[in-house]
């Protein structure tokens, strides 16, 4: 049963264009696509062809977490490292207080954060960002976002097990 369902995750990746990975330790390499149990998009984000889309400008609450794991159908194994990497595109920005940022959390307890960085940028920027980080405990998920609204593209998400640094 687990080869059928190996063949069809990759049947179903060639048909959906995603970019299939050599490591068998990548998690994810790829655009996301519409009905990705691993994934929630949120604040109106949505799928584009090669990535995500939100648009929070018009929105006046402060936290906007757009892409956010699932933690039971993308799991990031206790004592494993993982890399992860996306390419972007920012659309526009609310103001000078517009940030955008990614980190790994478990529940809400933010003093356990991994990888949380926050950077801004001018509209029409593009940019790379990646971070590893070793996960403690159980039920870690991923989290994009915007702070104070902003307009950005997320391209070439990729979620990969590494070896710990020594």
């Amino acid at each position: 049963m687990k080869k059928k369902m190996v063949l069809l995750s990759i049947l179903v990746a060639v048909a959906a264009g995603m970019a299939l990975s050599t490591d068998a330790a990548a998690l994810l390499d790829g655009p996301l696509t519409n009905g990705d149990e691993r994934f929630i998009l949120q604040n109106d984000a949505f799928v584009v062809a090669g990535g995500v889309e939100v648009d929070t400008t018009k929105n006046s609450t402060e936290w906007h977490e757009f892409i956010v794991s699932v933690p039971a159908n993308l799991v990031f194994e206790v004592g494993k490292s993982y890399k992860i990497s996306y390419d972007y595109v920012i659309k526009n920005v609310k103001d000078e207080k517009t940030k955008f940022y990614h980190l790994l959390r478990t529940g809400g307890d933010a003093k356990k954060d991994k990888g949380l960085e926050f950077w801004s940028d001018a509209a029409g920027a593009k940019g790379h960002k990646e971070f590893t980080a070793l996960v403690s405990d159980a039920g870690y998920r991923l989290i994009i976002g915007v702070q104070f609204g902003g307009a950005i593209r997320i391209e070439k998400l990729k979620i990969e097990a590494v070896e710990k640094s020594k």
